[in-house]
């Protein structure tokens, strides 16, 4: 693991970090570079094989991915890591909570302790011990600007995040109007979210986490996925949070875009 990868500042409960497992890093590479300007350079790590930044800052780590396993270390897509003060103690809170350890703790060559897991409604993500990595705060074209769980079950998933990572579960509202969506901290303070799935247009599927990238023009950006070999999954539409667009990479990784 690159001691600069893309990570919140100490923090632990909040997204540490995001890597993209591909089977074809060459072609996700181009993709992405194509997409959101960012600059890949190979790795000889033992556990990644490139890395993705944008000027000065990571923005992901790349790894190898073979088939579609979502309960193997062959796990392909995108997938967010939250930090933690220590990766066995929040392993065992994990489970005492009715989660599912994936794969087990591991130590890199940086010496960065990481799990991943399933929380107890079924979305995967990853645990990495925070060590004060410096990564990207900023907000801007490229970069990660959100992060957010949609689960099955709200209640059960606001309880599993509250208990384990901390959260505080901020009931989102908007003209006296609640909706099914909450964030992990109360207004500009919060970095990431957790939201009913049925209320999403996801009923019936599976729990899953997602990353936004933001982009300056998303209905341009959303035709250029296209263009690339990717898909756009759901076109550029106004929201209560704002205007965003779900879209996939040509190997399938999904993800959202957001206006900025």
């Amino acid at each position: 693991m690159h001691g600069n990868e893309a990570r919140s500042p100490a923090r632990s409960g909040l997204p540490g970090g995001i890597g993209l497992y591909t089977p074809d890093a060459g072609e996700a590479a181009d993709f992405y570079r194509a997409l959101f300007s960012w600059d890949i350079a190979s790795s000889d790590s033992q556990t990644e094989i490139a890395a993705f930044s944008l000027g000065s800052g990571m923005i992901a780590n790349v790894y190898a991915a073979v088939g579609r396993s979502e309960d193997s270390q062959h796990f392909a897509g995108w997938q967010i890591s939250l930090s933690v003060s220590d990766v066995d103690t929040a392993l065992g809170k994990v489970e005492e909570n009715g989660g599912k350890i994936v794969i087990p703790r591991t130590k890199d060559g940086e010496g960065d302790k990481r799990a991943v897991v399933r929380d107890s409604t079924g979305a995967r993500l990853g645990v990495i011990e925070d060590r004060g990595n410096q990564g990207f705060s900023a907000f801007g074209p490229g970069l990660p600007v959100w992060h957010e769980v949609l689960v099955t079950d709200f209640e059960e998933g606001m309880r599993f995040y509250r208990d384990v990572f901390g959260w505080e579960c901020r009931l989102y509202a908007s003209e006296g109007k609640t909706f099914p969506y909450a964030t992990n901290r109360k207004g500009e303070s919060s970095v990431c979210g957790i939201g009913d799935a049925s209320y999403f247009g996801r009923e019936g599927e599976s729990s899953l986490w997602r990353v936004y990238f933001g982009a300056e023009d998303i209905d341009s950006s959303a035709k250029r996925v296209d263009e690339l070999g990717g898909k756009t999954l759901s076109e550029p539409r106004d929201t209560p949070w704002g205007r965003v667009a779900e879209a996939a990479d040509p190997q399938g990784a999904m993800f959202m875009m957001y206006q900025i």
